[in-house]
């Protein structure tokens, strides 16, 4: 396993409410990383939002909230739509 070196200093977190938003979530190895880090800052509370929650089974963690289920492995999302589509989405879109 390769590990990663952070040469900034992390925020002191201790005492505070985190949220922690990522677009998609697969294998939720990702998202496990960035709530393992912030723990070691001590928060009060850490909570996960995904956007995009895809089918897949046997995830490291599950989020908190999801804006979406997507079904398969891909989601529509505005940036990948023409302009025409993009307004409809944004303004009748799922809400969050």
């Amino acid at each position: 396993m390769r590990q990663t070196q952070f040469y900034r200093t992390f925020p002191d977190l201790s005492g505070r409410k985190v949220l922690i938003v990522d677009l998609h979530i697969y294998t939720g190895s990702n998202l496990k990383a960035a709530v393992d880090l912030v723990r070691l800052s001590q928060p009060d509370q850490i909570k996960t939002l995904v956007l995009f929650r895809h089918d897949v089974q046997n995830r490291a963690i599950e989020p908190n909230m999801v804006a979406q289920d997507a079904p398969g492995t891909k989601a529509k999302v505005p940036w990948s739509m023409t302009p025409e589509h993009r307004e409809t989405y944004l303004t009748s879109g799922p809400k969050i």
